[in-house]
């Protein structure tokens, strides 16, 4: 697995899980997946956005939000802020995300043990939650 930089943002290269998705219509035909919907009321309270490829990632993934993660995050973005930090590594509890601080968005979401023998690059800083 290797980070990638596309445009502004992060392509982790990885075997997706892939697992059927249960979908809610929304307004004007669109679809949203469970996921989808418990991650946006998660994220009523937060300052951290989270890219479409987070979002994706994380489904993927099976990685769950909840408001202990969404704080540790945003106290993440505080103190790399305070750094003058601007890509950050985040390494949260088994879960690791590549976010902007400048934008206070997660770029990207991982499990930790996907780190093993690999590289992530563009950063300028880590920060260990």
């Amino acid at each position: 697995m290797k980070a990638i930089k596309a445009g502004h943002s992060y392509q982790i290269n990885a075997h997706p899980i892939h697992k059927p998705l249960q979908q809610q219509k929304v307004n004007k035909g669109q679809f949203k997946t469970a996921f989808e919907l418990q991650l946006q009321q998660t994220l009523i309270h937060s300052d951290v956005k989270f890219s479409q490829h987070a979002r994706t990632r994380m489904e993927e993934r099976g990685i769950e939000m909840n408001q202990d993660l969404i704080q540790k995050i945003n106290q993440g973005v505080s103190k790399a802020q305070t750094k003058g930090a601007k890509e950050s590594l985040f390494l949260i509890d088994n879960h690791a995300f590549v976010v902007s601080v400048k934008n206070q968005t997660v770029i990207t979401a991982m499990e930790r043990d996907e780190l093993q023998d690999q590289m992530v690059t563009n950063i300028d800083s880590a920060v260990l939650l």
